[in-house]
């Protein structure tokens, strides 16, 4: 089992797995869905689309390598790599998520710690599956996404923002 850790500081999301950096997002300002994500060598644009905003693209060199839909019931349809996953709410109350694959396995559980005084949100990520830093920082926007759009983590906007 890995885990991985991501740390909010005012608008970064940094990821690590055993005190060891993999890559972070930078938010150009507070409320944005718009980011840039960094990993190793590469750079990538997460912005959104619709008149809603609610599809967020996933971009490497102007290639569009991941997609997210919020669904009505508050799920999200996720790819990544050609690789499809559904993020669920498992207690929003207690922040916790899921992300399930396409054979609606859960491949990874999320939970959520919020600093409500700093307005900052942090993760623990679980899973047996290998995921890259790239799709666990896409999967981590959507968390911070879904938590916004919910009304129950205006600090996650503003925390990843």
């Amino acid at each position: 089992m890995k885990t991985y850790q991501v740390k909010s500081t005012k608008q970064n999301c940094q990821l690590s797995e055993n005190n060891n950096p993999l890559g972070h997002i930078s938010y150009p300002k507070w409320y944005s869905y718009q980011a840039v994500m960094e990993t190793g060598e590469e750079t990538l644009q997460i912005r959104p689309m619709g008149i809603w905003g609610n599809k967020i693209l996933l971009e490497q060199s102007d290639t569009v390598v991941g997609e997210s839909k919020i669904n009505w019931n508050l799920s999200i349809a996720m790819t990544i790599n050609k690789k499809e996953y559904l993020l669920k709410v498992k207690h929003l109350l207690n922040l916790e998520f899921v992300l399930l694959d396409a054979a609606r396995e859960v491949v990874m559980s999320i939970d959520a710690t919020m600093d409500w005084c700093n307005c900052r949100v942090d993760y623990e990520m679980n899973t047996g599956e290998t995921f890259n830093a790239k799709e666990i920082l896409f999967i981590v926007h959507n968390c911070n996404y879904m938590m916004a759009m919910n009304g129950t983590g205006m600090e996650a906007v503003g925390a990843s923002a």
